[in-house]
């Protein structure tokens, strides 16, 4: 019973070691996992060590019981007298092997588990505290990215001086295993790099079509308002040419004045045809060179219906390249 209770006073005090107040939970966590775990085994191997004393107890009365018992008949009065004084004298210490050995076997079993549960419970208390003293994580990416950098280097050298105290070398599984993790954490981390640099191409090339849309749609805002004044245009020239013809008697005058329509500009009907954006310069500069009223109905009637053919077709024309 010296080695569990030696033990336990060694797992105890490596506990009692004061943790820094700077050294984050997930390294106190483990090393109290670890400790929790030596304790119970210890705690099985103190039960296993009671059943077997209990066991060996029993088996050692009942031999006695089954000696006393094989006595001879001629002494059976002297037996059974001497058997009841052994019996009675145990429990006044003559025979001090058994009752007193179990009671103190009894008893150090009691205060090792009443140390280990209060272990357990101090252990508990201190998990508790430092799960409650974890600070809130870091809004900013980069601010938790190098929090959790900073938390990893400061574990990984608080294992290795652990380590160096207590005189424990790495097996090769666990060297191999940490060398793998790091290896998987170089690879992600170059992943995580890569995934940044093109979510900040995404976000450039947003940028960039966010541009590009907003000119679309001021392109499309323009295009719209000039597409109004055009139908505005076309539905006015419609409205003029619906309006009620010349009366007939004026071709038999205009007929009558074919000698003074020299100041007609001949070559308008060509140009209208041609290009009819300079409809209404031609226009104004013929009505001036009309000399009489005579002449003026005369190229109206003359030209009337080609001008307004020619601005229909071009207000039309206009419109569809808008709409397309």
């Amino acid at each position: 019973m010296e080695c569990p209770d030696s033990l336990l006073t060694s797992e105890y005090t490596e506990l009692k070691v004061e943790v820094p107040e700077e050294e984050e939970e997930a390294l106190a966590v483990l090393h109290y996992e670890e400790q929790i775990t030596e304790l119970l085994v210890v705690i099985a191997e103190l039960n296993r060590k009671i059943d077997r004393l209990t066991v060996t107890t029993i088996r050692e009365e009942d031999e006695y019981l089954d000696t006393c018992s094989d006595l001879s008949d001629s002494h059976y009065l002297e037996t059974s007298t001497c058997l009841c004084s052994d019996q009675d004298q145990p429990m006044d210490s003559d025979c001090p092997g058994q009752p007193c050995q179990i009671s103190r076997i009894t008893g150090e079993p009691c205060e090792l588990s009443q140390k280990l549960h209060q272990v357990l419970t101090e252990l508990e208390d201190r998990v508790r505290t430092r799960r409650m003293e974890i600070p809130h994580p870091c809004t900013d990416p980069a601010e938790e990215e190098g929090a959790a950098l900073a938390h990893w280097e400061l574990v990984t050298q608080r294992i290795e001086e652990v380590e160096q105290e207590l005189g424990v070398d790495l097996s090769p599984e666990l060297q191999e295993e940490r060398s793998q993790w790091e290896a998987e954490l170089d690879c992600l981390r170059e992943k995580n790099q890569h995934l940044a640099d093109q979510l900040l191409e995404k976000d450039q090339e947003l940028w960039r079509v966010t541009a590009a849309l907003g000119g679309i749609q001021q392109e499309r805002d323009k295009l719209r308002l000039k597409a109004g004044d055009l139908l505005t245009c076309l539905q006015s020239l419609q409205q003029n040419v619906t309006v009620s013809p010349l009366p007939r008697p004026f071709p038999s005058i205009m007929g009558a004045m074919t000698a003074g329509s020299s100041t007609v500009d001949t070559n308008l009907e060509a140009i209208v045809d041609t290009d009819p954006r300079f409809v209404v310069e031609r226009l104004t500069r013929s009505f001036q060179s009309c000399s009489s009223i005579q002449d003026l109905f005369r190229f109206l009637h003359a030209h009337g219906p080609n001008v307004t053919r020619g601005r229909i077709r071009d207000s039309e024309i206009d419109e569809d390249q808008l709409r397309k």
